[in-house]
């Protein structure tokens, strides 16, 4: 006979898996900016939007520096599912022009999210060490997980390049967010095979 905690945690798994289902597909609108900057918010210093003509994309064949004339930010909101966890990833590189300083900083900001102190990530790109170049821009991918807090959730990459940087500051390309249901599903399904090994052990020692 299945124990009560064995039970509970098949309707568990099962659950689970509905709502694994049940998950709308959550992305971010034009996120290799193929279309101008549909879909994002453009603030601070502003942006440059360079396609392959400049330097190489990542995906597509345009990229965004996140300094124009100074440090810019773009945003965008999506939504989400309270309770559930997503992926957000990007691509990363720097303006290998020259100008100085070489390391070039950026915040990502995420509202509505419950893992990350302030919900603040911070990134760097040295072009001096990485030896890009507009040919091969040598992008760095990085990802971003984090549990919805709200039914909406906003995006921001923001630079933080100063110190005389002007107009050579942060690349990013290639953003994407992705719900990931399995997490859960995983988690529900090891804890459902852990209270079966116990009770097989349990049985034996009868």
């Amino acid at each position: 006979m299945r124990s009560v905690s064995a039970v509970v945690l098949s309707a568990f798994v099962f659950a689970i898996a509905g709502q694994a289902h049940a998950i709308p597909f959550v992305g971010i609108q034009n996120g290799s900016f193929e279309d101008e900057m549909t879909g994002w918010t453009v603030s601070g210093g502003g942006i440059d939007r360079l396609n392959v003509s400049e330097w190489q994309a990542s995906n597509g064949d345009w990229s965004v520096d996140l300094n124009a004339f100074s440090p810019g930010a773009v945003d965008q909101t999506f939504d989400t599912v309270i309770g559930h966890y997503y992926v957000i990833s990007f691509d990363l590189s720097g303006n290998p022009d020259g100008n100085l300083p070489y390391l070039k900083t950026l915040d990502v900001l995420i509202s509505g999210s419950s893992l990350n102190s302030g919900g603040v990530w911070a990134y760097s790109y040295d072009t001096s060490i990485a030896g890009n170049t507009h040919a091969d821009m040598k992008y760095l991918p990085h990802a971003i997980g984090f549990f919805a807090d709200s039914s909406s959730t906003n995006l921001k990459f923001e630079s933080t390049t100063t110190a005389g940087a002007g107009t050579s500051g942060p690349v990013i390309d290639n953003v994407t967010v992705v719900p990931e249901p399995s997490t859960m599903l995983l988690f529900a399904t090891g804890l459902a095979g852990i209270a079966g090994s116990r009770r097989k052990v349990k049985n034996r020692g009868r």
